[in-house]
């Protein structure tokens, strides 16, 4: 995932909550805000994305090689002919996109790990006081920490995405409300 500075973020209205979260510059709060649920909900998805994947037995397929053609094959990025000089400005996604495969992906830490299970926890405990706040509040922290479309994410909740962001503000609020009232130590 390319990383972006405070200035591009501000210049592009990133909203506050989907940014990546930087300790040294934002310290811990006193006690759970919606804001930094959020980020650590989205930490939590992150970490569930770095984990390694399951062995198990090999999936049945054909005998060829792998290979899957991607839309920027197909446009012709891989034949920097077939690129105008305005495009070529903009930087070469089909690099970028061949970077990110490549890419080293670190296992989580025994933290990391640790801090995910406890997110999973609020999920499951707020689950049993709004079903639909806490399916809200996954699927948008799977959205933003996956770099997947939140409106297709509302739309399987046959929800505008409007109303899947409202949602998503209220039971962040509430969740917060809710894991103070319990003690939770915050981290």
């Amino acid at each position: 995932m390319r990383d972006f500075s405070p200035e591009i973020l501000d210049h592009l209205r990133v909203n506050s909550l989907e940014r990546p979260y930087d300790p040294q510059s934002e310290p811990l709060p006193e006690a759970w805000t919606p804001d930094h649920l959020s980020r650590r909900l989205v930490d939590c998805f992150a970490t569930l994305r770095r984990l390694p994947p399951v062995r198990g037995p090999r999936q049945p397929g054909n005998h060829g090689p792998a290979y899957a053609h991607s839309a920027l094959d197909i446009r012709g990025w891989d034949n920097p002919e077939n690129v105008t000089p305005e495009v070529a400005a903009l930087g070469n996604p089909f690099e970028e996109r061949k970077r990110d495969l490549n890419a080293d992906r670190l296992p989580p830490s025994t933290i990391d790990i640790a801090q995910m299970e406890a997110c999973n926890e609020f999920l499951r405990s707020y689950r049993q006081r709004d079903p639909a706040g806490a399916s809200v509040l996954a699927r948008w922290a799977m959205a933003i920490a996956f770099n997947l479309s939140v409106e297709r994410k509302a739309v399987a909740l046959r929800m505008s995405k409007r109303s899947f962001y409202s949602k998503r503000v209220n039971a962040l609020k509430a969740c917060a409300t809710m894991l103070n009232a319990r003690s939770e130590a915050v981290f």
